[in-house]
């Protein structure tokens, strides 16, 4: 209150704040506006509001809608499994693997959400199967990332000539299913 009297402090003070230190925005005064512009310039201290279940990531969450978890997909997808369950989507998956280059691994971008211990380990909860969609297999493959199992229903000769063309590393191939592999394939 010393450098900006309370009668100043408005929805724009607020943020402007939120643009630049976020972390100085009182809990009660967080709204869609000041929030998604903290996302966009990069000032919410991600580290500090996810690692807990502190107030600012419960109002965080109550002020969430898709437009802003799309935001955070693209900017910091390291954060994508901290997201709500409403906003898991595999659109969204596909969004974040998209848009990060720095990921070679599915299991480091989904880690906590998968509860998987071991990255190795192939076996996906049931949360992980709902996302893996034919489109977030292909985003996926095209990427070269080190992948999961895919779920049965992604596999027929579509999806796998989509993997011959786009799949350069070849990391799908030992779990396709014999019935879609062909001598032509391993010449």
């Amino acid at each position: 209150d010393l450098l900006t009297p309370t009668k100043h402090k408005n929805k724009r003070y607020y943020s402007l704040m939120a643009a630049n230190a976020f972390q100085y925005v009182p809990v009660n005064k967080i709204d869609y506006n000041g929030l998604y512009t903290a996302i966009e310039s990069g000032s919410l201290p991600w580290y500090a509001i996810f690692r807990d279940d502190s107030d600012y990531r419960n109002r965080i969450f109550e002020v969430m809608d898709d437009k802003m978890a799309d935001l955070i997909a693209q900017k910091h997808p390291d954060y994508f499994e901290q997201l709500p369950e409403k906003f898991l989507t595999s659109g969204r998956l596909s969004l974040c693997i998209e848009t990060n280059p720095n990921h070679r691994d599915f299991y480091q971008l989904v880690d906590d959400l998968s509860s998987i211990k071991d990255k190795k380990e192939k076996a996906l909860t049931k949360k992980i199967q709902d996302l893996m969609t034919t489109d977030s297999c292909k985003t996926l493959v095209s990427r070269n990332m080190k992948l999961p199992e895919f779920p049965k229903v992604v596999w027929n000769q579509e999806f796998v000539d989509y993997c011959m063309e786009h799949g350069t590393k070849h990391y799908w191939f030992g779990q396709m299913p014999k019935e879609f592999q062909t001598q032509e394939m391993v010449n």
